[in-house]
């Protein structure tokens, strides 16, 4: 195996390699055999440039007429998130009273303990639609329609949710 240095795709050098690599570097701007000029000396007016370029002043979008005509063009209906159905944005539905009632009104009944317990048991506990919120929009708030379960038990995918509901559903029935 060759000795040298480690390149980002993975090969080694070998010494003639990398005295071949020094000797075609130099002069270069990364060789550190090449002597920078330093002290480059600028008129004042391009370090005036320079310094209102830096600080914004002279940056074209900074400039009120063109802000104006930027907040113009991005306001309401052309604006690249609008959207018409405000009452969407507005209301959502797993934050509303209702539905935190209906959780509380769920995890009282279970008294607040995973119904599948076991030692198992993991992460905090969740009021559970046993009929899932999207496809049984009539029975989201129905309080048999929930269970208490901890995050370890909760359905992870909509195929085990579905498997689960008459699981779900013989331990309601029992309950009640």
């Amino acid at each position: 195996m060759a000795t040298g240095v480690y390149l980002h795709t993975g090969t080694l050098h070998t010494k003639e390699e990398k005295t071949k690599i020094s000797l075609a570097m130099i002069g270069k701007h990364n060789s550190p055999k090449t002597e920078f000029k330093k002290g480059v000396v600028f008129s004042e007016e391009v370090k005036r440039k320079m310094s209102l370029a830096k600080m914004g002043e002279d940056n074209v979008s900074k400039r009120p007429e063109v802000r104006e005509k930027i907040s113009i063009a991005n306001t309401g209906v052309k604006h690249y998130r609008w959207n018409s159905n405000r009452e969407i944005v507005r209301h959502n539905r797993r934050n509303d009273g209702e539905y935190l009632q209906w959780v509380k009104a769920v995890k009282k009944r279970d008294g607040k303990i995973c119904q599948l317990k076991d030692e198992t048991c993991k992460g905090y506990m969740v009021a559970a639609h046993i009929k899932g919120w999207a496809l049984y929009p009539n029975e989201r708030y129905n309080i048999n329609n929930g269970i208490t379960l901890c995050q370890r038990h909760h359905p992870k995918t909509r195929s085990e949710d579905q498997r689960l509901i008459p699981v779900f559903q013989e331990l309601i029935s029992q309950m009640n």
